[in-house]
């Protein structure tokens, strides 16, 4: 039950940054590294998505939502998800910037 209800709370988190803090899902997008691998698990997080059809296909992929384009947001998401193939590498910029 602790579980669903974390999986909830990044559906509505994950709903929140999409809608009102874009600035900030586009800076964690530019350290997002990978591909989707289309596995559906993200699409399994609370309830099963209605648009997810035989193995986990997407129906909608090509016009999904913003929420789920978006996916993984950060690394939060992936603790929900760990199958997601994506991953988090920090911003050599603001790196350099921070120690410079």
């Amino acid at each position: 039950m602790l579980t669903k209800i974390k999986e909830l709370w990044g559906v509505i988190r994950r709903f929140y940054l999409v809608h009102c803090r874009p600035e900030y899902v586009e800076t964690k997008r530019k350290q997002r590294v990978g591909e989707c691998s289309r596995c559906g698990d993200c699409c399994l997080l609370v309830v099963r998505c209605p648009f997810l059809e035989g193995k986990n296909e997407c129906k909608i992929y090509s016009k999904r939502s913003e929420q789920c384009r978006m996916f993984p947001i950060d690394e939060r998401d992936l603790e929900d998800c760990p199958t997601c193939s994506f991953r988090f590498v920090e911003d050599a910029r603001s790196t350099s910037a921070d120690t410079g």
